[in-house]
């Protein structure tokens, strides 16, 4: 008979630990704390600022790097760029506003801009088309760097692959 009361009561603290150590929260929900913590980081993810990307180009001759622009706006904005099709393609892009550039270059007065790639492929771009919030050079597209060879990115709004210049060498104006 001991030996059944006993083994009762093993039973009977093992269940009420059991039942005693669960809570009422279902385990597939995180806890309130876990809650917390998630947007504690997401709201520190958007308060850095976006990875920058290290560069030397020339500006009318002039070297322009990533310590030049320091201190301009390093945007993200939707782009569509021109399939072979014609067809309009959206990406995010993120990177400096050409104008910007040339501002900070003492760049005032201008007609036009020449964007040339180290291998020499250049093209001729209007100040209308320079001061569009959405000419850049681009160095991240959907989240991911580009390439070292791709990088910097001239986008233009609308354009395709003959105006998207991959690995921008020189700005010059005209």
């Amino acid at each position: 008979m001991k030996k059944i009361v006993s083994l009762l009561l093993v039973l009977m603290l093992v269940l009420s630990l059991g039942v005693g150590c669960t809570t009422d929260q279902p385990a597939d929900e995180p806890d309130q704390e876990q809650n917390q913590d998630a947007d504690q980081e997401q709201d520190q993810d958007a308060d850095q600022e976006p990875a920058k990307a290290e560069f030397s180009i020339t500006v009318n001759g002039t070297e322009f790097t990533n310590e030049n622009a320091k201190d301009l706006e390093f945007v993200t904005v939707t782009i569509n760029k021109k399939d072979k099709d014609d067809n309009l393609k959206p990406g995010q892009w993120q990177g400096y506003r050409i104008k910007d550039i040339l501002e900070a270059a003492g760049v005032e007065e201008y007609t036009s801009v020449k964007v040339a790639a180290a291998d020499e492929f250049s093209v001729d771009l209007t100040k209308d088309v320079v001061d569009a919030e959405t000419t850049l050079l681009g160095f991240i597209k959907d989240g991911e760097a580009l390439s070292e060879d791709e990088s910097p990115r001239l986008t233009v709004e609308g354009e395709g692959s003959s105006v998207w210049i991959k690995g921008v060498a020189s700005i010059e104006t005209k």
